[in-house]
């Protein structure tokens, strides 16, 4: 007996990459008394018109797959510079902004807004780009995405040259200033939040783009079983939709600091975080992401909250204060977050472990939350008597929640 397997030309057409023709008989050998043998059917698949490069799997269409293992590494290398050199300048170029926006009398959360626009704008345009260029090679190919951030980093590097930006110099003693600002206890729990903040804004870069993807709690499936949201046009209108959201919040940051007090609303952003993994875990509609993602215009407030809180305690130390937050946040808490959440993932799966986060992130508010208004509070209202005539006392009453920064001790300026 002999079956004989065709497809249609418009499925062979659509499929990606394309199936210039298959024919497939499938041999089922009978014993003689006409029952199935133990013996495994044979089955032929024979492509018409296609190379021997195609047949073996090495190239598609023309588009050679390359070595894996050095394409990974290259990319592994790559892609640590890249974050490496971002990570560092990031926060010294929030200092930067923050010391123009007061010299000139702007305000920093409208000047951090426009990155916000650039991330509404370049990620869905991204995506159409690479549907293009893999419609065109009848393959997913990425690279439109990586040559359109090598031309917009280049552009903005000119751009910044061309800049008029006059700071303070530099502290040469670097450890010591460190250890100068780490001795407020207000600073350090801020660091903490800062930090956990990271970790879970590095989770979900790490990991929502797979969920959506790879997730089988997504009923609706494409015939090869994949969830039908899957475009890259789609993905990019995610990412798009969050920082679309973080607009207000950041055009209102300064506000909302003097009303809320930028400790309280460091800890909103940890709950935003929660209520975001907690919807994640029982989203089975992958449209129902865009209006979850309006909760990521709240975590946004943390990238304002950092400059704006460096220059109410330690204005001297600003620099100082900006490269610690970033490390913690960028950084340590960016690459801690998708470690841990890669081994609960591998061990529980998407949905338990957004729980598992969800779970441990208000935990993580509400401690700060407390610890802020029962201990550090109280620790800032017995620093206010000077202790030595170098400590610079400013009472900063402006930020809405009652609470005085204890003073940073700053050193006696050089003659």
């Amino acid at each position: 007996m002999a079956e004989a397997i065709h497809i249609s030309e418009e499925d062979m057409h659509n499929s990606l990459p394309p199936i210039l023709s298959l024919s497939c008989e499938i041999e089922s050998l009978l014993n003689t008394n006409n029952q199935m043998s133990n013996e495994i059917p044979s089955c032929t698949v024979t492509c018409r018109n296609a190379t021997a490069s195609q047949a073996d799997g090495t190239t598609t269409n023309g588009v050679p797959f390359g070595n894996k293992a050095l394409t990974i590494t290259l990319y592994f290398i790559f892609r640590f510079l890249s974050y490496t050199a971002s990570r560092g300048v990031f926060p010294l170029l929030d200092a930067a902004i923050m010391q123009i926006s007061r010299q000139e009398g702007g305000d920093f959360g409208i000047q951090r807004l426009f990155a916000s626009v650039g991330a509404v704008v370049v990620p869905p345009f991204a995506g159409w780009l690479t549907l293009v260029a893999s419609r065109h090679c009848h393959c997913m190919d990425f690279s439109p995405a990586f040559y359109l951030f090598g031309i917009l980093t280049v552009l903005g590097g000119v751009l910044m040259y061309f800049m008029d930006i006059r700071v303070k110099q530099p502290e040469t003693h670097i450890f010591r200033t460190m250890g100068i600002v780490l001795r407020d206890p207000n600073v350090v729990g801020f660091l903490c939040a800062v930090f956990f903040s990271g970790a879970a804004w590095g989770f979900v870069n790490g990991y929502l783009f797979i969920f959506l993807k790879d997730d089988d709690g997504f009923p609706q499936k494409n015939d090869d079983g994949s969830p039908v949201v899957t475009t890259t046009f789609y993905l990019g209108l995610v990412n798009g939709a969050g920082y679309l959201a973080g607009i207000p919040f950041l055009f209102f940051s300064t506000k909302l600091a003097k009303i809320f007090g930028h400790e309280n609303l460091v800890a909103t952003v940890l709950f935003a975080y929660a209520a975001r993994f907690l919807i994640y875990s029982f989203t089975y509609n992958p449209y129902l992401i865009f209006p979850t993602e309006l909760i990521t215009g709240v975590t946004f407030l943390v990238f304002a909250l950092m400059p704006q809180f460096a220059v109410k305690t330690a204005p001297k130390y600003m620099a100082t204060l900006m490269g610690l937050f970033g490390a913690a946040n960028f950084g340590i808490g960016g690459g801690v977050g998708p470690l841990i959440g890669g081994f609960l993932i591998h061990g529980v799966g998407f949905r338990t472990t957004f729980q598992i986060l969800a779970v441990s992130m208000a935990a993580i508010g509400c401690a700060y939350f407390l610890t802020f208004h029962f201990v550090l509070k109280r620790l800032a209202a017995q620093a206010q008597k000077p202790k030595s005539p170098l400590i610079v006392h400013k009472r900063d009453t402006g930020n809405g929640n009652g609470s005085i920064p204890p003073p940073i001790q700053e050193e006696p300026a050089e003659a």
